[in-house]
């Protein structure tokens, strides 16, 4: 014992046995210690697996620590106080919650509330053209791009690539807890190059100039650049220039290097735009952050997927970036747990494993299955709300997870798919003419947002669409027999 009394650290393990949470704070007054010597202490131990740390209490706001076995049967203690009263809900019910969740069964009427549409979304890497022809355009109507450039220039919304085509919406802090990775020596070098010292926003021409290379070979740079998070435009319009021309300089519309090359780059300033390091923007390595912070990181990150889907499991994150997976970030769902921030058991029935959730998505969960006519909706295959592709066993029998596919719901039933684009529809269920009208034109309004002039849906159900006998309702909708074919075209 003498020798745990010359150094206590030789008996603390023991000391929290039978312990609950502990602040520092109480430790460090308890055994005369430094805050800083029980924050190393700790740190190590946490490392080891022995403790864990945090904010582990509810109501408490200071750090604290606590052995882990102990910890581990306080969680399973409260799961199981809470589970008698937590509502337990059938899986098919999901995809309506989902849409519903997020705002795709009844989309905000007003397009100036596109804001609290994106708030969920933080941290999401999708394609980058899904975001306004599918993802966007499904939680509000109508959608307005100009109400998008508003949020860049007004209100500090950035974007940055997560791999090629891939793009993630966010705010400057963010990149380094939405997993970029460090960047090369040659990277660097050629961030370096582009920007020189300025961190200030750079335009697209000038870039060119301060580079002493072509149009083409830039415009190849900074995507590449971009893709790997580094750099980023500080409008979104680049990306739509880019998602029209394939990502490369368009021979024939921006010359290189001559004159009136850079009058026509300033003419389309806003689909050249403005170019910054990520650096510049406040980034902070994710190396650089104690174990404490690093705590604190994922839970933000638990947080931003538990805004997106209200209740969380293993497979449903399975198309998430690399710091939003269920292994990423389950040590932080379950310190939440004890804190009383957000509840584990089992609200889905048939799904396999532990379930988290909020307390609001539980109340939303609760207004399930009412009374009311289950409504249409219209889902992207690849919307996050979707549960295509996820390997879930009870959703087997949904389409593959594919760009220009779509799915109609009624309530929480499928009852319909359009894929390649609108050129082929399978109708699962026999639905009214009022019905068909409503998800014909929902969809039409979607692919119209998308770039297509014209629907052409060329089969229904595996036959030529003008043999179809939904053909009287289609035509009410606007659509016109050509040949085998039915034609559509945007107003």
């Amino acid at each position: 014992m003498a020798d745990g009394w010359n150094d206590p650290r030789n008996v603390w393990l023991s000391w929290l046995e039978g312990r609950g949470p502990i602040s520092f704070e109480t430790m460090s007054l308890f055994w005369g210690q430094s805050i800083e010597t029980i924050q190393d202490w700790a740190q190590a131990r946490a490392a080891e697996g022995v403790i864990v740390t945090g904010q582990l209490t509810e109501g408490v706001s200071d750090p604290e620590l606590c052995l882990k076995k102990t910890w581990e049967q306080l969680v399973r203690r409260r799961r199981l106080q809470r589970r008698s009263s937590v509502p337990v809900r059938p899986v098919a019910e999901l995809p309506l919650f989902l849409g519903r969740w997020q705002g795709l069964v009844h989309p905000d009427q007003d397009p100036g509330n596109l804001e609290a549409r994106i708030n969920p979304l933080i941290g999401l890497s999708i394609p980058a053209d899904l975001w306004e022809e599918a993802i966007l355009p499904s939680r509000t109507e109508p959608y307005r791009s100009a109400e998008f450039d508003r949020l860049f220039t007004e209100g500090g919304l950035r974007w940055f690539g997560a791999g090629p085509g891939r793009v993630i919406l966010g705010f400057p802090e963010d990149r380094a807890a939405f997993g970029s990775g460090a960047a090369s020596e040659a990277d660097s070098l050629a961030v370096d190059q582009l920007f020189g010292a300025s961190g200030a926003e750079v335009p697209f021409e000038n870039l060119v100039r301060r580079s002493g290379r072509s149009t083409e070979a830039v415009t190849e740079l900074v995507w590449n650049l971009a893709w790997k998070g580094l750099i980023s435009a500080t409008t979104f319009g680049p990306v739509r220039y880019g998602i029209r021309t394939g990502f490369q300089f368009e021979r024939g519309t921006v010359e290189t290097r001559s004159p009136r090359g850079f009058q026509r780059w300033s003419q389309a300033r806003t689909q050249t735009g403005s170019w910054v390091r990520w650096s510049a923007l406040g980034d902070r390595a994710f190396s650089n952050l104690s174990p404490l912070e690093r705590t604190e990181d994922a839970k933000r990150r638990a947080r931003l997927v538990l805004d997106r889907y209200g209740v969380v499991f293993r497979g449903l994150l399975a198309h998430e970036g690399p710091r939003f997976q269920w292994k990423e970030l389950f040590p932080a769902l379950r310190l939440m747990e004890l804190s009383g921030e957000i509840v584990g058991g089992l609200f889905w029935r048939g799904l396999p494993g532990l379930q988290f959730a909020t307390p609001e998505a539980l109340r939303f969960v609760e207004g399930l299955g009412g009374g009311d006519e289950p409504p249409f909706w219209v889902q992207h295959a690849q919307d996050p709300s979707s549960l295509c592709g996820l390997g879930l066993e009870e959703f087997s029998q949904l389409p593959r997870r594919a760009a220009g596919t779509w799915l109609w719901w009624r309530g929480d039933t499928l009852v319909g798919t359009l894929s390649a684009s609108g050129k082929r529809l399978d109708l699962i269920s026999d639905l009214r003419e009022d019905d068909l009208l409503h998800l014909t034109r929902k969809s039409s309004r979607l692919l119209f947002n998308g770039g297509q002039s014209r629907w052409d849906l060329e089969t229904i159900d595996g036959r030529p669409a003008s043999e179809s006998t939904s053909v009287p309702a289609l035509r009410k909708a606007g659509f016109q027999v050509h040949g085998e074919r039915l034609l559509l075209w945007k107003a």
